[in-house]
């Protein structure tokens, strides 16, 4: 009963980020040159990166790419 209600609420999340059209920050880290900044973020079925220069901080949230 647990692993269906967990798998619920992932189907629910999942159509609510498809929904708002907008994805969370999963994870940041400074990029391999050490110069710019790379933005994991979770869209439904993918993550996607975004990368920046190392003096702006990722957002919370990002449009997906």
């Amino acid at each position: 009963m647990r692993l269906l209600s967990a798998l619920a609420l992932i189907v629910v999340a999942n159509a609510g980020l498809l929904l708002w059209g907008q994805a969370p920050l999963v994870w940041s880290t400074s990029t391999s040159d050490q110069w710019n900044r790379s933005c994991r973020y979770y869209y439904p079925v993918r993550t996607f990166e975004v990368v920046l220069p190392l003096s702006q901080t990722c957002p919370h949230w990002a449009e997906p790419r």
